[in-house]
């Protein structure tokens, strides 16, 4: 919609103190003045055509009030001036002040013409990183945000198409970025962009699911996610996208949690490696990996599973190892604080324990019959009462021998 006064093109063609009166006269110098000009008048730099004076006229004649509108307008410098798109942030902060010195039907008349300036203030300032622009408040009736807006809306409707589009295809994330552009210019925005916000935001946080379940790409899908959060959002919504950054964190420490019990499992099968090697390197992993995780619980119960798993395939470790699996045990117990975990590494101690007194008393019980028979010998050469005391003191020595 183009402004243009009859004022400023009387002025233009030094028409003076144009009114009602002598309006026929004037509309005759016009004519005669656009016939030399190809049907053309610059007003204010801007290009006018015939048909878009004539428009003007046609509405003075059919109510005659406007003359005085326009008047009014014409008296009002920084408003006319705003009118034909000269202006700048300081015209559109001082327009509600402006506004205030004219009467309701001046203001009636001239709010399509003010939306439709604004439109293009708006978007500029969109395109332009203008944050401080789109922060002020449009000083007119609601009932033209629409008009206003419309420009802005149309940019974002595409992203949010654009986005949907990229569903099933190849992707990264510099190419979402390069999609959405400026976040913050996007959540600068008004309220009236809250809907296309959120749909944009649902757009990002669609393609991290569709990135999971399509690719199986963690990283990508962790972070949309995280890109989806970077938008103003409500506190619903916001909860929602929360849960999912929470569940792909979980996904992608179950991931994790994989290749370290894998990595443990090749340790452990490692013939080139005795078991007092394989468990030292094992506790080296853990600690190596073990605040790369948040549910460290997890992480022990883990290891804890493949190491009675190991166990159970070879009876034997459990009576030729049993200090190195009481290490690997203790250490386990040390960074859990799951209540079960505790418990059952708490068994598997005490019974390595009581193996391990068991082994000891047999080792003792070893010595010390064969210091009983040695020191039976050595009786022999000093008779039947030699016999006794050579068993004693080989019993004796025996038991020292074991300690």
């Amino acid at each position: 919609m183009k402004y243009i006064n009859p004022y400023d093109i009387a002025n233009s063609i030094d028409f003076d103190n144009l009114n009602i009166t002598n309006l026929k006269k004037f509309k005759r110098r016009l004519s005669a003045e656009l016939e030399l000009n190809d049907g053309e008048i610059i007003i204010n730099n801007i290009v006018y055509q015939q048909n878009d004076i004539y428009d003007m006229l046609d509405r003075i004649d059919r109510d005659k009030s406007l003359l005085n509108i326009y008047h009014s307008i014409y008296s009002n410098d920084k408003l006319n001036n705003f009118l034909y798109g000269q202006y700048n942030t300081t015209h559109l902060k001082l327009l509600k002040n402006i506004l205030l010195l004219e009467d309701l039907q001046t203001i009636k008349f001239i709010t399509p013409y003010i939306a439709d300036r604004l439109s293009a203030i708006y978007k500029n300032a969109f395109l332009n990183g203008r944050i401080d622009i789109l922060k002020i408040e449009p000083p007119i009736d609601k009932l033209y945000y629409e008009q206003i807006y419309e420009p802005i809306y149309k940019i974002l409707k595409s992203k949010e198409v654009e986005l949907i589009n990229l569903k099933d295809k190849l992707y990264d994330i510099e190419d979402i970025e390069s999609v959405i552009g400026n976040i913050d210019m996007i959540n600068a925005l008004p309220e009236y962009f809250t809907k296309i916000r959120h749909d944009i935001a649902y757009a990002v946080r669609n393609l991290s699911i569709d990135s999971w379940n399509n690719n199986q790409n963690l990283e990508l899908s962790n972070d949309l996610i995280n890109l989806a959060l970077n938008f103003k959002l409500n506190d619903n919504i916001k909860e929602n996208f929360i849960n999912d950054k929470n569940d792909l964190e979980k996904m992608k420490e179950e991931q994790f949690l994989l290749k370290l019990a894998n990595k443990i499992e090749k340790t452990l099968n490692n013939n080139s490696k005795n078991f007092s090697k394989k468990i030292d390197e094992i506790i080296k992993i853990i600690n190596n990996n073990k605040y790369k995780v948040k549910r460290q619980n997890t992480l022990a119960i883990v290891i804890y599973n493949i190491i009675n798993k190991h166990i159970e395939n070879n009876n034997e470790l459990i009576f030729s190892h049993f200090k190195d699996l009481k290490k690997i045990f203790q250490h386990l117990e040390n960074i859990s604080t799951d209540y079960e975990l505790i418990n059952a590494l708490n068994e598997n101690i005490n019974s390595i324990e009581l193996i391990e007194e068991k082994v000891q008393t047999e080792k003792e019980n070893k010595y010390a019959n064969n210091g009983m028979f040695i020191g039976g010998f050595i009786g022999l050469a000093g008779g039947f009462a030699g016999v006794i005391i050579g068993a004693v003191i080989g019993y004796i020595l025996g038991k020292v021998a074991a300690q």
